[in-house]
């Protein structure tokens, strides 16, 4: 009986702390909920953007732009791929030499021209002028190269064409 005696003297004591250490735990719960509200609210501003609407949204909406901007773009590449390949087969390799074939023409008429693409690929085209009339003579290149003979002002302005890209200016041709 001794014990219960003790225990029945001790047990306001007891109960006097355990009230203490729950009126400390309710205060450290208050005080972790409010910080969890702050938390939260934080956590809440940052997520939501200028106009109020939350970071979710715009990364959606920003994947989606992403998404449509890769279609355009390969549509773009696409597009590209076809203007070049039609550019490289553009006639944009002009040269040009004016001359006389004769002794006796003047003003140097007659003229040989080439027009060439990137590859090398295209025609010289030759105007042979004297007194009486004109001829006009058509030649194939293909890659830099014919099979037709061809005179020194057709190898001249070939080469031009080929090696020196677009020239449209008016050449005085050296005579020897």
């Amino acid at each position: 009986m001794d014990i219960l005696a003790l225990l029945n003297g001790i047990a306001g004591i007891v109960m006097l702390i355990m009230v203490v250490v729950m009126f400390v735990f309710l205060w450290q719960l208050s005080r972790l909920k409010d910080q969890l509200r702050q938390i939260k609210k934080n956590y809440q501003s940052l997520t939501r953007g200028v106009d109020g609407v939350d970071i979710d949204s715009i990364l959606r909406q920003i994947v989606e732009e992403a998404d449509a901007n890769a279609l355009v773009l390969a549509d773009h590449q696409e597009l590209m791929k076809n203007i070049n390949s039609r550019l490289n087969a553009a006639l944009n390799r002009v040269a040009i030499v004016h001359y006389n074939a004769f002794d006796f023409a003047y003003g140097e008429l007659s003229f040989s021209m080439a027009v060439l693409d990137d590859l090398g690929t295209g025609f010289v085209f030759t105007n042979i002028h004297n007194r009486d009339d004109a001829r006009c003579y058509c030649k194939r290149i293909t890659n830099g190269e014919t099979k037709y003979p061809l005179s020194e002002e057709e190898k001249e302005v070939l080469e031009q064409a080929l090696n020196h890209g677009p020239t449209y200016s008016r050449q005085k041709r050296n005579e020897s």
